[in-house]
């Protein structure tokens, strides 16, 4: 996965808008609309406008696929997370969740994952989250 110029412009909105309030920014039209109509695009935005570094590429593996909505959904807090939750990061150690636990991944396979790291938020297990998820070999 590469890092492709809608993400970056939307990272660079962010960060050029860091010192504007949300309605000088919507009102002023001074972001497209994209950037807030995509999730994964209005957390670049985010992380631009919280002066975080344009996030890092990471890998490792998660159980299941990959959901449609970019976005894990933790049943515990019956809330969506703010990115696809990951077992483990390559080089990191390897997350112990309470679903794990319990064996509720049991019926699910091992898939690598590529993304961005997504330094916001951490999911309702303390799992790291990426935006942008792919498949990785």
């Amino acid at each position: 996965m590469e890092s492709n110029t809608t993400h970056r412009k939307a990272y660079e909105a962010g960060r050029s808008t860091s010192s504007l309030s949300y309605n000088d920014i919507v009102y002023g039209e001074l972001v497209p609309s994209w950037v807030f109509e995509d999730f994964a695009m209005n957390e670049l935005f985010e992380m631009g406008r919280q002066g975080h570094d344009f996030p890092e590429i990471v890998s490792g593996w998660r159980y299941g696929d990959i959901p449609e909505s970019g976005r894990s959904y933790n049943y515990a807090t019956q809330e969506a997370e703010a990115g696809v939750s990951m077992m483990q990061l390559d080089g990191q150690e390897k997350i112990k969740t309470l679903a794990e636990l319990r064996g509720s991944f049991d019926s699910r396979p091992k898939v690598r994952v590529t993304g961005f790291l997504n330094p916001l938020d951490v999911g309702g297990d303390g799992e790291p989250l990426i935006i942008c998820a792919r498949i990785s070999k």
